[in-house]
């Protein structure tokens, strides 16, 4: 047990209401509580006649928990003295002294009595929170509301001044923006319909400092998501609680808030956080210097820790980049995304249309565990790979998956460009044309088939046709740095035809073709006659026999060239 010092008596015995044969008093309590808790309060009233104090009796036998008490059996329009003690394990502690003298009379003022029982909690450099209870007595009219003024410890009485300018319907107000290491003392006034009321007995005095090794409520989600309020308080003393409260008053719904408290750390968990635990938490620590915190659940603040408890309850592998699909060389399909953190343990589960996929033939999987990176590939598309692509993420308990829709239009379009690409590198792996036979005209007007081609070797035959027919190689067909040409000098109808190039070696063949029949032709004519009629010079005039004769001169003339004269 702890060791006992003397209870020091109560002080500032105020009269809550009076009715015509009772009184309701209130008082703080000691300053010192001799090391144990209060267990209970004895009053004593004397009747005052004529200024001469009687005799004392006991209000009450058996000790009363609540600083406030109705002394009963009073006479009307008598004067009364009282006087309280404190009582803990220890014992009873000597008396307050004397009240001042009241007269016991039916109180029919319209205001409201005093507030009473003023704590003072969470003292800090700038800031403190003051709480009250109601006036016993209210008055005509119910109470709405309280004014809480303060001062300058020894400042004279006309230096209060208004804390709250418009009234708090609440019965606690935090104080801010106090000068550091001042000295207050507050007190808080009532107010119904018909005005304000007296004013409640100053709190003692208060300095605005903090104390060192003050700690804070701190708000926590563990890995479960599970949220809790922290305090820790280091000046414990054996009779020490950890007191919680919820805008200053008893917690009543434990389902909603549980508290555990384990030495000198105590914890509020919550069941699950839900709009009803929006408010004010508080816990202060008895049988020490005012330790106490706070701290604030707004509607934003509960926002924010729903998220992070269902983020911790269920985590989420963070992604760099969803899964995408590109095509590789060959037209080989590849699915892939990378995971922004995921450690050695990490799976993955490849999914297609809720069916597991599994290493094989068909798909290659490869997970980077340094990078991030997980990659499926296929060597190509069938119609039945037509639907959704998925890539499930665990690691540990945190999970996360991305999938990938190909149906319809887009998953034709990839397999028709994966089987082009495909046959496009087998093609690249023989003698293939990188550009394909087309032709150009000469400023000369000199037609030029011409193609590119590559991988080339000495073996490689390169074979020109027109309608079937090989075209055995003369001087109009030309090889130079990897370009096929056959030229024709003074193309006519004749030269119609389709063309064809064939490549062919023991690695394999490309063959390109070029139609120079119908619209081709017609195409390609059209072109050469822009050039015939680009290389005309000015008209020139000349006499003959015949008559006078213009004419003028091209640099050739084909027998398919319309010829048009225009006379203005």
């Amino acid at each position: 047990m702890a060791h006992m010092h003397p209870l020091l008596h109560p002080t500032g015995i105020t009269v809550l209401e009076s009715v015509r044969d009772s009184m309701v008093l209130a008082w703080k309590q000691p300053t010192s509580i001799g090391g144990a808790d209060v267990t209970g309060y004895f009053v004593d009233y004397r009747e005052v006649v004529d200024g001469l104090p009687g005799k004392w009796h006991e209000a009450n036998v058996r000790a009363i928990s609540e600083r406030a008490y109705r002394v009963t059996d009073l006479k009307e329009n008598r004067k009364y003295q009282f006087q309280v003690r404190a009582a803990n394990i220890a014992g009873v502690g000597v008396p307050s002294l004397p009240s001042d003298t009241f007269l016991c009379e039916e109180w029919t003022i319209a205001v409201p009595g005093p507030p009473h029982d003023l704590q003072i909690r969470e003292v800090r450099s700038d800031s403190l929170v003051l709480l009250w209870k109601p006036p016993v007595y209210q008055g005509r009219d119910p109470i709405n509301g309280f004014y809480v003024d303060m001062k300058e410890a020894d400042a004279p009485e006309e230096a209060w001044r208004g804390v709250n300018n418009k009234a708090t319907e609440k019965m606690f107000l935090k104080i801010k923006n106090l000068k550091e290491a001042e000295t207050f003392v507050f007190r808080v006034r009532a107010q119904n319909k018909a005005g304000v009321g007296k004013s409640s007995e100053a709190t003692e005095p208060v300095s605005a400092v903090t104390k060192p090794g003050t700690k804070d409520i701190v708000v926590d989600v563990d890995d479960d998501g599970v949220v809790s309020l922290n305090f820790e308080c280091c000046d414990l003393t054996p009779d020490s609680k950890f007191v919680w409260s919820k805008n200053y008053e008893d917690i009543t719904d434990s389902s909603r808030l549980v508290v555990e408290t384990k030495g000198n750390k105590s914890k509020a968990v919550f069941s699950g956080l839900g709009e009803e635990d929006v408010g004010i938490y508080s816990c202060f620590v008895t049988h020490t210097d005012g330790a106490s915190s706070s701290f604030t659940l707004s509607e934003e603040e509960l926002k924010r820790l729903q998220k992070l408890s269902h983020d911790h309850k269920f985590p989420i592998i963070p992604l760099k980049s969803d899964l995408a699909v590109e095509l590789l060389e060959k037209g080989k399909v590849r699915f892939w995304l990378q995971a922004d953190k995921i450690s050695a343990n990490g799976k993955v589960d490849y999914v297609f249309n809720e069916s597991s996929l599994s290493q094989g033939e068909k798909y290659k999987m490869n997970f980077d565990k340094n990078t991030g990176v997980i990659e499926m590939i296929m060597e190509s598309l069938t119609p039945a790979d037509e639907g959704t692509f998925t890539f499930q993420l665990q690691d540990g308990k945190a999970t996360n998956q991305s999938s990938l829709v190909l149906i319809g239009d887009v998953f034709k379009e990839l397999q028709k460009e994966s089987e082009f690409q495909r046959k496009e590198w087998f093609r690249k792996q023989g003698p293939h044309f990188i550009e394909y036979l087309g032709y150009e005209v000469t400023p000369e007007c000199c037609v030029v088939l011409k193609c590119k081609v590559g991988n080339i070797k000495k073996e490689t035959s390169a074979l020109w046709y027109k309608d079937g027919q090989e075209i055995k190689a003369d001087e109009h067909l030309s090889f130079t740095e990897g370009v096929l040409k056959l030229e024709i000098a003074q193309i006519s109808k004749k030269d119609a035809g389709v063309y064809e190039v064939v490549l062919k070696d023991d690695r394999g063949k490309d063959t390109s073709t070029l139609n120079l029949k119908d619209q081709g032709f017609k195409d390609l004519m059209n072109e050469v006659f822009s050039f015939i009629a680009n290389s005309s010079t000015p008209l020139k005039i000349t006499s003959t026999d015949q008559g006078i004769r213009l004419y003028t001169f091209v640099s050739y003339y084909n027998d398919l060239l319309q010829v048009t004269w225009q006379y203005k």
